[in-house]
């Protein structure tokens, strides 16, 4: 079986790249979109394009994959949690993804709660286990530092998003705690001599042996890996979702509580490993996706599901609004609903990030 990932970077650190190395090591041919029609590419053709994509600005993609559909390769989308919010939010992103239903794409998703939001959508998910080679009974966690010190990942683009008010908070709130930030390369805390800036790194088990406790201040509530690995190596985590033998916290003066809470009751989270080992173990979660990928080129799949597939990818073929070549708008931040505020701040990011590129 040969897997190609679109839509995402093989950059170490996407999901597209933990699930193609985790593959790769059992055997099966990988490969990532070089651009062209997927399954289309020079070199073996794709049995499955195994996708993770986000917001849709046009149909290229869509064009793409219905060329790749028609070419007999199956498709399998996997939802993170971002993906969601867009296709919860953005018109021509949920236009997307019941285009992908009509291909007969197979779908896979994080948690039983982004498959019941996808189920909202039109869309029908299966969850597996989170692939990560870090969950596992195989790691050994390493002593607690002496020091009390608070591991979070915050990167530059999406700050917002991923609780960035939050985490400046507490780091001038808690200045005799030690701040480590994946991510961050510094200029937000210069001179703060309590906090390091980590950087981008594709290895955070090492930041993890170095923390007491790990936060996660997103704003969308979806699974986090890091928060995953952090529980495989005995650590406590805060977080702004719920996930089993970990802290919930949604507001700054939540996170402070159960950091000072933490820092009198320095201790390893035991029953978090042993739930991580059980639901999560990196054997387990592999076979899973293997199985869904598996599951959609096998015979059975193919003859219930292509024939229907190759009439939607016809029948779109025919259709001038995917022929064309309009981009799709982003939405009015200041019309979409409430509930829909995490996607807000996510558009003020990108508005913000293009503003500093264009400064």
């Amino acid at each position: 079986m040969h897997v190609r990932f679109v839509g995402e970077a093989d950059d170490g650190i996407s999901v597209s790249s933990q699930h193609a190395r985790a593959l790769a090591q059992s055997g099966v041919t990988v490969s990532f979109d070089a651009g062209s029609a997927p399954g289309a590419e020079s070199g073996p053709r794709a049995d499955v394009i195994h996708l993770v994509t986000f917001e849709q600005r046009s149909n290229a993609l869509l064009r793409r994959l219905v060329a790749a559909r028609m070419g007999g390769a199956a498709i399998v989308r996997y939802w993170a949690g971002r993906d969601v919010l867009w296709a919860k939010y953005h018109e021509p992103t949920r236009d997307f993804a019941r285009a992908l239903v009509q291909l007969g794409a197979v779908q896979a998703c994080r948690t039983t709660a982004l498959a019941e939001e996808l189920a909202e959508c039109g869309v029908a998910a299966t969850p597996i286990p989170v692939v990560s080679a870090h969950l596992s009974s195989i790691v050994q966690p390493r002593a607690i530092p002496s020091a009390f010190t608070v591991l979070c990942y915050l990167p530059r683009e999406r700050r917002g998003f991923h609780g960035g008010a939050i985490v400046e908070a507490l780091v001038r709130r808690h200045l005799a705690m030690r701040f480590l930030i994946l991510g961050e390369t510094g200029e937000k805390f210069a001179g703060l001599q309590h906090v390091e800036p980590l950087g981008v790194v594709e290895d955070s088990a090492r930041a993890i042996q170095r923390a007491t406790v790990v936060i996660d201040a997103r704003l969308d509530g979806a699974l986090s890996r890091l928060m995953l690995e952090a529980m495989c190596h005995g650590r406590h985590v805060v977080l702004g979702y719920p996930l089993p033998h970990g802290r919930l916290a949604r507001t700054v003066d939540e996170f402070s509580a159960a950091l000072r809470s933490l820092r009198r009751e320095a201790s390893f989270n035991l029953s978090g490993r042993e739930y991580v080992c059980c639901e999560h173990d990196q054997h387990n979660a592999v076979r899973s996706l293997q199985r869904i990928l598996e599951d959609a080129v096998g015979p059975g799949r193919l003859n219930l599901a292509f024939a229907g597939g190759f009439r939607g990818a016809a029948a779109m073929l025919r259709n001038p609004h995917l022929l064309g070549q309009r981009c799709f708008p982003l939405p009015d931040g200041e019309t979409l609903p409430p509930e829909a505020g995490p996607l807000r701040v996510l558009l003020r990011d990108t508005s913000d990030a293009n503003v500093a590129v264009s400064a």
